[in-house]
């Protein structure tokens, strides 16, 4: 949570950045969907004010709306509502980040082309996207799960070395590392061990 009300500090900050006006930057980087996943639309309601996660909602199916440009007037309690609906099926699970994408990418990725502009399809369509969006968390875990039987840092560096030099029957002062100066003196002790 600090490091997000570092970067948006205020409500004001938060309303500004998750806008439709900024779409073009979140759809050329999907991955940024599951930045703060942590950061749910309940937590950050709690965090800052009740209703910021609803009027970031509203907002961006607003420009949707303006996008599309349906004969249907524009009415405010539905998208209220709405926006009220994603927030009660989704809110404890969903991130700020991961309801952007999906608005921002909703014409694009998840409208029915064929049917006519709903805004009531938002809703159901975002169930079709909660599957994508898990899917792309477990994989994120699954992976740092991953990289924590991995080696890091210096011990990455002896096993590499180890491998590619000493196994070898190589002196480790003909590496690039080492005649760069690279090579940390913790690591060649161990590996004169």
């Amino acid at each position: 949570m600090t490091a997000f009300r570092h970067l948006w500090p205020s409500y004001e900050n938060v309303l500004v950045y998750f806008s439709p006006a900024k779409w073009a930057g979140v759809l050329a980087k999907k991955s940024h969907s599951l930045l703060y996943p942590e950061m749910s639309l309940r937590l950050i309601d709690e965090q800052y004010v009740p209703g910021l996660s609803s009027q970031v909602i509203k907002n961006n199916i607003a420009g949707i709306y303006t996008i599309a440009s349906p004969k249907e007037p524009f009415i405010e309690e539905d998208i209220d509502r709405l926006a009220d609906m994603i927030v009660s099926r989704y809110g404890g699970e969903l991130s700020l980040f991961g309801i952007y994408y999906y608005l921002a990418s909703y014409l694009t990725d998840y409208k029915d082309t064929y049917s006519r502009f709903d805004v009531t399809d938002i809703v159901s369509q975002c169930g079709k996207y909660m599957t994508w969006w898990r899917n792309a968390l477990a994989k994120v875990e699954e992976k740092h799960e991953e990289d924590d039987g991995r080696d890091v840092g210096e011990a990455a560096l002896v096993t590499y070395l180890r491998r590619e030099y000493l196994d070898k029957g190589l002196d480790i002062r003909d590496s690039a590392l080492y005649k760069a100066g690279k090579i940390p003196q913790t690591v060649i002790k161990i590996l004169n061990t």
